[in-house]
């Protein structure tokens, strides 16, 4: 059966054994070549990149595809560090990936070279694409360290551009041969070459739009800086502050505001008003002269809502003709009245932290209190009409004042109802104040006026006040001023009226009046008008607002009333004639403490016949002499100032 030889089938066996062997190597360089060339292909697939911007600020969507699980490098140019990566995840079972980053928080500019790599930095490359654009708003906005330049030629200044991500550059610059700008890193160097203005916006790389802008002005050589009031202004949302500019030609122009958006301005006069109403920020606005002789920059900070401020008191309930001070608390600086709803019912004055409220009519009125350090607060004022009158008059210890500049004098108020209240508490003539029962007036300005008192619960009394001038020679009386009839007569009951005239002034007064229940007198223009009231003798003084004077006496009742005499008393309102005595004498001049000579004389002598005065009769004005007078004066209501003016010489000529 065996017919091969043994060597034969030794033979045959080891080419069978060496044949399966080679199948089984074979086999095995096939399973190994696979899984190489599985790795290998596997290895060598090549990422894909896209890049997207949300349009939510700076913020990019980042898109990656490749192998499954493997880890993601992004590789950028930073604006601060050169080339930088960073490891952003890895990608998922199905080989994809996707994130968003903030293109500010990696550094990352517009139109910059990213890639990415797959399984580490020796990983393959994906193909660069190019960092889209991104907005700069909200936070990551650039700002400058200031809005405005004032120049002259030749000078140079430097300006910081605050959070710049990427390259700058200059967008545009309106007049480029006024001012030459150049960017030196983070910063605007200006450098100012002829008189002029120009705007000049700058900008991050792949910023267009929302860029910030410069205001530049260019000067001459030692031209004037305007001033203001108050510069560096912080404010809160919402409020309100004017700024009083002076220099140059006295007119001025809002060349610039660098933002208007958060604070709004406006120039009436020589007064900016500066109107918040934006959260936060900063604005220079850029002022000159209307002839560009000057220029100046108010700086205004606005620092968001400020704690708002606090009252005593936030709803207070007056009575028309009632006064009130409510305390102002909170924040610090100035405090003014921002608004009021209806000054008509509530007039308001701020005085360091009071508030004072003076309640004119019925009504109700809302007043915001702001502060210039910032924050604000309402009160919500209503008024009344009293429902209890108290009859009892207002009583005055003098019903007319002489004064002279920078004088004051005192009053006692009784009567009424206290506290007592001024309607009218200051003019370009006097000012006044009343603290518990005492008036206090101080003359400002030579004229005449009426200063009312009243009580609170109703009923007023009014003073008479004339101001003279002070150092200055007081004229003689009627030496400037004329009367169509200088002693006219009226019956009771009557009117009859005379004509003033000359003077230097341009408004006539009634100044003075002896005996205001025998007539009473009132100025209309030049017409003096004179009513009756019953039987006998009155003087009257007129001027002008120069201090020219003149004395009137009237008769009423009664005819051929003469300036020079006092005429006996009139007991009957039929009597026909009156006995005249004898003239006085004539005082022409003003006379004071240390005055002497023949004048002293005949006032001593008068002073005695009055019963004021029981002094020597020496010529000399001294102590008792003074105090004689003030008597004298209280005698005829006028002010008891001691000195022999231009009204108590006319008393004493005329009475």
């Amino acid at each position: 059966m065996d017919t091969y030889p043994i060597y034969m089938k030794n033979t045959i066996l080891s080419s069978l054994f060496f044949k399966n062997v080679s199948k089984v190597f074979l086999g095995f360089l096939v399973v190994i070549t696979f899984f190489v060339a599985s790795s290998y292909a596997h290895a060598s697939i090549t990422p894909t990149l896209s890049v997207y911007a949300t349009g939510s600020g700076d913020t990019v969507q980042i898109n990656v595809t490749g192998g499954p699980n493997e880890s993601v490098i992004l590789y950028y140019s930073s604006s601060t560090s050169g080339q930088y990566f960073y490891s952003l995840g890895s990608t998922d079972s199905s080989g994809n990936f996707s994130t968003n980053i903030s293109s500010s928080s990696y550094g990352i500019v517009s139109s910059a070279p990213v890639h990415v790599t797959l399984n580490g930095i020796n990983g393959v490359s994906s193909p660069v694409v190019m960092w889209p654009s991104i907005s700069t708003s909200g936070t990551n906005k650039i700002s400058l360290s200031q809005g405005g330049l004032v120049l002259s030629v030749g000078q140079s200044n430097t300006v910081v551009v605050n959070n710049a991500v990427g390259s700058l550059y200059i967008l545009s610059n309106t007049n480029p041969s006024v001012a030459n700008v150049n960017i030196n890193g983070t910063q605007l160097v200006v450098n100012a070459s002829t008189v002029g203005s120009t705007l000049v916006t700058v900008c991050t790389t792949g910023m267009t739009s929302g860029c910030p802008s410069l205001s530049v002005v260019v000067q001459n050589v030692g031209a004037q800086t305007l001033t203001f009031s108050q510069n560096n202004i912080n404010l809160s949302t919402g409020q309100n502050t004017t700024v009083t500019v002076s220099g140059g030609n006295g007119y001025y122009n809002i060349i610039n505001n660098s933002n208007s958006s958060l604070v709004q301005s406006s120039v009436n006069g020589s007064v900016v008003s500066l109107n918040s109403n934006a959260s936060s920020g900063t604005a220079s606005i850029t002022i000159c002269s209307t002839d560009m002789s000057a220029c100046g920059i108010i700086n205004t900070t606005l620092s968001g809502v400020s704690s708002p401020l606090t009252f005593n008191q936030t709803n207070p309930a007056l009575t028309v003709g009632q006064s009130l001070g409510v305390v102002i608390y909170g924040s610090s600086g100035t405090y003014y009245v921002s608004s009021n709803s209806n000054p008509t019912v509530a007039q308001t004055n701020i005085s360091n932290n009071i508030l004072n409220i003076y309640a004119s009519t019925s009504g109700s009125a809302v007043v915001n209190v702001c502060s210039s350090g910032g924050g604000c607060g309402q009160l919500s004022i209503s008024v009344s009409t009293p429902t209890v009158v108290n009859t009892s008059p207002v009583i005055l210890s003098q019903a007319s004042l002489n004064l002279s500049v920078n004088q004051s004098q005192v009053i006692t108020v009784t009567g009424g109802t206290a506290p007592y209240i001024l309607p009218v508490s200051s003019s370009n003539i006097f000012q006044a104040s009343v603290i518990g029962n005492t008036l206090t007036v101080t003359a400002i300005n030579p004229g005449s006026a009426q200063i009312s008192v009243c009580s609170s619960s109703g009923g007023c009394s009014v003073v008479s006040l004339f101001v003279s001038v002070v150092n200055n020679t007081t004229p003689s009386i009627n030496s400037f001023l004329n009367l169509s009839q200088n002693n006219p007569t009226v019956s009771v009951g009557q009117i009859t009226t005379v004509t003033v005239s000359g003077g230097s002034g341009n408004m006539y007064t009634v100044v003075y009046n002896s005996n205001s229940s025998i007539a009473t007198a009132n100025m209309s223009g030049t017409m003096l008008s004179i009513t009756g009231i019953k039987n006998g003798y009155v003087v009257l003084v007129v001027c002008d607002s120069a201090n020219d004077c003149v004395p009137v006496s009237v008769g009423v009742g009664v005819s051929n009333p003469s300036p020079l005499v006092t005429p006996a008393v009139v007991t009957t309102p039929t009597a026909a004639t009156i006995p005249v005595p004898a003239a006085r004498y004539q005082f022409n001049k003003n006379l004071s403490l240390g005055s002497i000579g023949t004048d002293v004389s005949e006032l001593q002598k008068r002073l005695i016949s009055e019963g004021v005065y029981t002094g020597p009769i020496n010529g000399r004005f001294g102590p008792l002499t003074e105090a004689a007078v003030k008597k004298y004066q209280s005698l005829h209501k006028l002010s008891a100032v001691g000195i022999v003016g231009i009204l108590t010489r006319t008393v004493l000529n005329y009475q």
